[in-house]
């Protein structure tokens, strides 16, 4: 630092000066942080979306409570629980907003959009909170639907396990055919020293 210093005070630097042809930059030094946890760069550990706080998992359990709620009231029931939920909604308000939420509306049938029609009474369980399907049961309740966007049309990724197929063959060919060369070369040496014993 002694010798960047003297450079710029030789050419009129001073400490309460910034950087910059008209001083305008910075006047402090930029400083390391080190960083000794395992988190990504920048990740702040009091961040409400850190991975303790699971958003998508509140935010469907905060929906499911509200169908089942609005399935059990009745008319005379719903002026008490309103007091109840703007108490809840004030605590919830208190936190900031959680990305979007899931909002009771409509349903997309083939290609037209319903209205929900909340009519009979449905059973809500409740999934605890740390439970997370296997792949196997996703594949299950996902119908058999993948991420993969060319499966809507037909397009299967068949080329790729092809390769990897062949590609194993050819090693495993190749490696067979080794070992049958190793094989015969420990033979015929074998066979020296046996006829080179007898001699």
């Amino acid at each position: 630092m002694e010798f960047a210093e003297r450079m710029l005070r030789k050419y009129g630097w001073d400490d309460d000066k910034g950087l910059g042809k008209d001083n305008q930059g910075m006047k402090t030094p930029i400083k390391a942080v080190l960083k000794f946890d395992n988190r990504g760069v920048g990740c702040n550990q009091k961040d409400e979306y850190s991975s303790e706080f699971k958003w998508w998992e509140y935010s469907y359990n905060r929906a499911a409570k509200k169908v089942s709620e609005s399935l059990d009231q009745s008319q005379g029931e719903e002026k008490k629980d309103q007091k109840r939920k703007h108490s809840e909604d004030k605590q919830e308000s208190s936190k900031k907003s959680i990305y979007s939420r899931f909002e009771k509306s409509s349903v997309l049938m083939g290609n037209k959009e319903e209205s929900l029609r909340v009519e009979q009474e449905t059973v809500v369980t409740e999934v605890p909170v740390s439970s997370l399907p296997t792949d196997e049961e996703l594949h299950r309740i996902c119908g058999g639907r993948t991420a993969h966007k060319g499966a809507r049309h037909g397009i299967r990724m068949n080329g790729k396990l092809q390769r990897l197929q062949e590609q194993e063959e050819r090693s495993f060919s190749a490696s067979s055919e080794i070992l049958l060369e190793q094989n015969i070369e420990k033979k015929k040496k074998k066979k020296r020293k046996a006829d080179e014993t007898v001699e």
